[in-house]
């Protein structure tokens, strides 16, 4: 029981704190995935942390990422364990006035 409540509030609940011009984003969520041409599907959890730092009065914000996936899934004569701790860089170009922007991201990394 206790695990269970753990997780659900692990894929329920985002927290945000900012500070002036610095951002530390904490996620989860559920996640699937399917192996290519194949039968075996995978669900799971994932918790994911984004720091970003905008400089005052620039366009840029530069962004790391430090993740947990974790999935599981099995076949009639296998079950299969897949986990992995993506770390990726994340720029962000922001545009706009002051009432609305957008933005423009990308990630790089493993």
């Amino acid at each position: 029981m206790k695990k269970s409540l753990v997780l659900a509030l692990l894929l329920l609940v985002s927290t945000g704190a900012f500070c002036q011009h610095t951002y530390f984003t904490l996620s989860s969520g559920y996640t699937n995935a399917k192996v290519q041409d194949g039968a075996p599907k995978g669900t799971g959890y994932r918790i994911n942390s984004l720091f970003e730092i905008n400089p005052v009065d620039v366009s840029w914000t530069l962004g790391f990422s430090l993740g947990y996936l974790h999935l599981t899934g099995s076949t009639s004569s296998r079950h299969y364990i897949a986990s992995a701790i993506p770390f990726y860089f994340a720029p962000k170009y922001l545009f706009g006035n002051d009432q609305v922007k957008a933005y423009i991201k990308g990630a790089v990394g493993a």
